[in-house]
């Protein structure tokens, strides 16, 4: 009686034992991933204060991401240095906030233009006290 293997049986030998480690390793993966739980859990009960911290900062992840998304929902987004006007913001937030900005920046824009006007018509100063006297006004 011949018990060598011969081609076909040694692929098929083959084939089962890679099934069975790929079964292998798949129970491994799941088992690596609940004991890396159960790790972390454990290691953070045994670090001073860390589980407290770990409880409060999952709780404020939670609610920061509620917030963001409530935001978003009315025209803003939470940006690097804190809120902003979203890009997609709707076009009436987008207007009142131009609009806020160019009241803000009221004063100011007009002391510009006054000056960018006294350039344009410097030519027409044809008297040193008259020139003094444009310059002060808007030193």
């Amino acid at each position: 009686m011949n018990t060598s293997l011969n081609q076909q049986q040694r692929k098929d030998f083959e084939r089962a034992l890679q099934e069975a480690r790929d079964k292998a390793n798949r129970i491994l993966s799941a088992k690596r991933n609940e004991a890396e739980s159960i790790a972390l859990d454990e290691v953070l009960k045994k670090t001073d204060g860390a589980w407290g911290l770990a409880t409060t900062a999952t709780r404020l992840r939670s609610e920061l991401d509620a917030a963001e998304e409530k935001l978003e929902a009315l025209g803003f987004e939470l940006g690097r240095d804190g809120v902003e006007l979203a890009y997609r913001a709707p076009d009436a937030l987008r207007e009142l906030y131009n609009v806020t900005i160019e009241k803000h920046v009221a004063a100011e824009a007009q002391r510009v233009e006054a000056i960018s006007a006294a350039i344009r018509n410097a030519w027409t100063i044809s008297t040193l006290p008259e020139a003094m006297k444009t310059v002060q006004k808007f030193a």
